[in-house]
């Protein structure tokens, strides 16, 4: 569905790329801390944005860890890389998290070239 989307968007291949990249994170952070999720795909040709919503219903991510989880390179709590989040932010335009005890979304978002109107 992403790629169909990208190219439904016209996103070039990097930023395609770029986009599958923060997905596969954000879902791999489903499966390794929540044992799967949902994955959800949208094109706003309006606001020339592509969004990706992966949500989980595991535990979310405790308040303490929340700060080191999402900004810090290397941390983990599931004794693996540690990448997941950090790379999100590294790939994606936008990233919005909202997590708590009945589980997380993560938000994932591109532009399609220079159109983004935020209101």
């Amino acid at each position: 569905q992403t790629v169909a989307a990208c190219e439904a968007a016209g996103l070039p291949s990097e930023r395609e790329s770029d986009l599958i990249t923060a997905v596969g994170e954000a879902a791999m952070n489903a499966v390794v801390h929540a044992g799967g999720g949902v994955g959800r795909v949208f094109v706003d040709a309006m606001r020339g944005i592509v969004q990706v919503f992966v949500s989980d219903s595991g535990t979310g991510i405790n308040e303490e860890s929340l700060h080191r989880a999402t900004l810090e390179k290397g941390f983990t709590t599931a004794g693996t890389l540690g990448h997941g989040f950090w790379m999100m932010l590294k790939t994606a335009d936008r990233v919005y998290l909202l997590t708590g005890a009945s589980g997380t979304t993560v938000a994932i978002e591109v532009k399609v070239g220079d159109k983004v109107v935020y209101s």
